[in-house]
């Protein structure tokens, strides 16, 4: 079993895609944006730095690297990317 294997040397396993893992983060951050919660760049929530990963996935779609799916996903949930900071 490579799972075992990979934690017997210390190393995290993690069964989650790269998507589900963006799903994740970015229903995490609809649910703050929906309750009215500024996300700021430290702003952590549920255990993740959603304030740092929002920042990054924003300079990803200004630089034209966001993957397409992602943008689709950011523009069905009305959240902005084309913002510079949040407070």
């Amino acid at each position: 079993d490579y799972d075992e294997f990979f934690k017997s040397i210390g190393v995290n396993v993690n069964r989650y895609s790269q998507k589900e893992l963006f799903i994740y983060k970015i229903e995490l951050l609809s649910e703050c944006i929906n309750q009215g919660i500024t996300v700021g760049k430290s702003f952590v929530y549920e255990g993740e730095n959603l304030g740092n990963w929002y920042r990054e996935q924003r300079k990803n779609y200004r630089k034209g690297k966001l993957a397409t799916y992602k943008i689709e996903e950011f523009n069905k949930r009305n959240i902005p990317l084309d913002i510079k900071e949040v407070a």
